[in-house]
């Protein structure tokens, strides 16, 4: 089991007491809900659609689909985290259900957190496929 990461202090306040909120649901999904996280490529939903993100709440994993073509850039990835983390804290797995809601909420707390706020995210996120 690995070691939970803390992320307390002003260094990570965003100014916004909601998404400061969330950004701390986050960080313990992200250290007690999510055992694993892996990067797969050419991530595909049962129906056989390519898929950016998904959650597996049954077994803890969350995979991250890094292909360039789907993320042109570097925190991208970082956003279909941010979706799959609004999925466990809504606790909603399949995308038909509060998908619109799940969208708003990604968009919203992409342009509310701060840019450390961001990086300790993306500390979670393995560097590549063989993590």
């Amino acid at each position: 089991m690995r070691k939970p990461r803390h992320f307390y202090g002003k260094r990570y306040k965003s100014g916004d007491s909601l998404a400061d909120w969330i950004f701390r649901r986050f960080i313990e999904a992200a250290n007690f809900k999510v055992k694993q996280i892996v990067l797969k490529r050419r991530l595909k939903s049962d129906e056989g659609e390519l898929l950016e993100g998904q959650w597996d709440p049954n077994i803890g994993v969350l995979e991250l689909n890094p292909a360039r073509s789907g993320h042109k850039k570097q925190y991208d990835i970082l956003q279909s985290f941010i979706h799959e983390l609004c999925h466990i804290l809504l606790n909603t797995v399949h995308e038909k259900v509060l998908c619109s809601k799940v969208e708003v909420l990604e968009k919203i707390l992409w342009e509310k957190f701060t840019p450390q706020q961001k990086r300790a995210l993306r500390s979670f996120i393995p560097k590549d496929e063989g993590n």
